[in-house]
Parts: C-alpha cells; structure tokens; sequence
C-alpha cells in the first residue's frame, strides 16, 4: 500500500524518465529506514535511553510500561509512579507518535 502511494507521489513529481528511477530508489530506501528505525529496540546490556526521556520498555515478565529513569538512577519509574528495576528490563524503543493529519472536518 505504502510502495503504491510513494509511486504515485513520485510519478506526479517527476515523470518517469531516469531520474524518476532514482528518485524512486531514494524514496524507498528513505522509507525503510523510517519505517525500521521507529520499530527499533535497542537492548539495556547494550544501551540506555536518555535520562527523563519517556520509552516504551519489555520487562523479564514479559510487561511493557511507558517509563523514564530518572537522572543518576539504576531503575526506572513508570508512567503511574511505580518502579522497575533496570535488572528487569530487558530492551526499550523509543515512543514514536503518528503525524495528524489536517481534519478534514470543519469548525463552526
């Protein structure tokens, strides 16, 4: 569905001459890597998100919270004040949220 829409957008923009080719590759690989970057996770023996930066983490127990750690701190805190304790989780992805789109309903 995405490939058919990006086709389209491009296919406006730029015709279908070999500079439409490349665009075509250029757009693609753009929208892989988003598209991979925003389902990334990224494992807490390996690296720790930002201090006081909201990610979405996977415990042992297999859990999710939407949680931060504090600055200085081995642990985080959730979204509802509760803690989990760093050796309990096992990776965290960042919270990415999807672009709104223009309502198309109108005010009075």
């Amino acid at each position: 569905m995405f490939e058919k829409e990006a086709e389209e957008r491009i296919t406006e923009q730029y015709g279908t001459s070999g500079e439409y080719i490349t665009r075509q590759r250029i757009w693609q690989a753009g929208a892989e890597f988003g598209y991979n970057k925003a389902n990334e996770w990224h494992y807490v023996k390996d690296e720790l998100p930002q201090y006081n930066e909201y990610v979405l983490i996977y415990t042992d127990l297999k859990n999710t919270y939407v949680a931060r750690i504090p600055t200085g701190k081995n642990y985080f805190i959730t979204r509802r004040g509760g803690f989990v304790q760093m050796s309990a989780v096992i990776a965290w992805k960042e919270i990415v949220l999807p672009e709104l789109k223009e309502s198309k309903r109108k005010l009075k």
